[in-house]
């Protein structure tokens, strides 16, 4: 791992930066990252292959990638229905204007 999230570095009994005051972990966090880094945090146990790993994260990303593609779908859906209801708006502001003038000039 290029990159060690601060959570393994305190599992590894490193100092977390400005004492921990704005970023130490509650313990079933911790609990949940330990299960999902045991494997690079274990001496115990022979870790997974890079490409284990790499499997794994692949995965993960295929996921959020999905979820991301979801999302921005939905988005676009709503943008259509926001427009769609500004133009009904601007319908009713109409119609209210020539009731108004169909008012002013049976009055």
């Amino acid at each position: 791992m290029p990159y060690a999230p601060p959570y393994i570095d305190y599992m590894q009994g490193h100092s977390l930066s400005h004492g921990g005051a704005y970023r130490k972990p509650s313990p079933r966090k911790l609990l949940d990252k330990y299960r999902e880094y045991e494997e690079a945090l274990s001496m115990s146990q022979t870790p997974k292959t890079v490409t284990d790993l790499e499997e794994k994260f692949n995965k993960e990303i295929e996921k959020r990638d999905y979820i991301i593609t979801g999302m921005e779908e939905r988005i676009k859906k709503l943008e259509v229905e926001m427009a769609t209801l500004g133009n009904i708006k601007e319908l009713v502001a109409v119609v209210e204007k020539v009731k108004e003038e169909k008012a002013r000039a049976e009055a």
